[in-house]
């Protein structure tokens, strides 16, 4: 029976991987100890001017990571949103077919509420439609709504399962 002798494995001569965490570890340690060089004593402060930053080389890497994103940030400028200057409150006195809404999606000037009792459209500042399982709609709750942007269909997530409404006919995916 062969059992592995801890005491000699520890022993053993040193391997190229603890070699390289020696060379890691100096050259952490050289970086450290050259920074520290860097940052001005308290006398040397009152002495005269002083770099304001230890650390030019940052300075370049903020710049860098700046100028990186920037056209990420001018595809969102070229795209602005609608900017919402009035509020308007809809509740089952205006035709919502229930007080709690779960989810909300626009499309275009539409606007897409699941609630407990089904699925609202609201256009023009009101409520258009409501689509309950009578019209075809898997479950009255309304969980999730989702907008296709090319197509304008409507993905739904309820409690009996999932809904597309396309052109308006619904078609059901239930277990």
């Amino acid at each position: 029976m062969n059992q592995f002798n801890w005491q000699s494995r520890n022993q053993e001569t040193p391997t190229l991987a603890d070699s390289r965490k020696r060379q890691r570890f100096s050259a952490i340690r050289r970086n450290l100890q050259f920074r520290a060089s860097r940052i001005p004593s308290p006398e040397s402060r009152s002495a005269g001017p002083v770099s304001r930053t230890p650390y030019p080389v940052s300075h370049f890497c903020l710049l860098t990571f700046a100028f990186c994103l920037l056209p990420c940030f001018s595809s969102f400028a070229a795209e602005k949103p609608h900017l919402i200057t009035r509020w308007e409150n809809f509740t089952t006195a205006n035709g919502m077919p229930d007080a709690k809404v779960f989810c909300v999606a626009t499309d275009g000037n539409r606007i897409w509420a699941g609630t407990e009792d089904g699925l609202v459209m609201i256009e023009n500042g009101k409520v258009a439609k409501v689509y309950k399982p009578a019209d075809g709609l898997a479950h009255r709750v309304v969980m999730s709504v989702s907008v296709d942007p090319e197509t304008h269909d409507l993905w739904l997530a309820t409690f009996g399962g999932a809904s597309h409404l396309s052109g308006g006919h619904f078609e059901n995916f239930t277990t």
